[in-house]
């Protein structure tokens, strides 16, 4: 008895896997989401999609691949300007709470606001009473 060794295959034949991201586990057959290999992993942890890892590194909030410490050259870009950011942040349905105590507190600071001013008056015009411009105690009602 005699076993064949021969294949059905060229290698040219021999069907691939995919690549497989390792942070969402999906394929990469969009052509405008390939797979790359962006540090020194290799197999299967090797291959990753741009978005994905962008994604990842925004939420670890570091710039270092947690399996082979290759140290990623990130550059950060703001989503938004100053402005943009604030009207993003005012608009959005999930900060509707924080909007209103923040309107609050704008609030209390602006009734506070010539309290605070008028008794820190006060408080220098006193201070300036009780000491000369020689630094001196003045003698007298107030003595130390």
């Amino acid at each position: 008895m005699s076993v064949s060794t021969s294949s059905e295959f060229n290698d040219s034949e021999i069907p691939t896997a995919s690549s497989v991201c390792r942070i969402c586990l999906q394929s990469d057959f969009d052509e405008t989401n390939k797979c790359i290999s962006p540090c020194f992993c290799r197999g299967s942890m090797s291959k990753v999609h741009r978005t994905c890892l962008e994604k990842w590194l925004l939420q670890a909030s570091s710039s270092i691949c947690e399996i082979c410490t290759f140290e990623y050259k990130t550059r950060r870009v703001a989503k938004y300007s100053l402005l943009g950011s604030i009207k993003a942040w005012f608009f959005s349905s999930e900060t509707k709470d924080e909007v209103r105590e923040f309107f609050y507190d704008g609030c209390v600071l602006l009734i506070m606001l010539p309290f605070i001013a008028i008794f820190s008056y006060a408080g220098f015009s006193l201070t300036e009473h009780i000491f000369n411009a020689d630094g001196q105690v003045i003698k007298g009602k107030y003595t130390i």
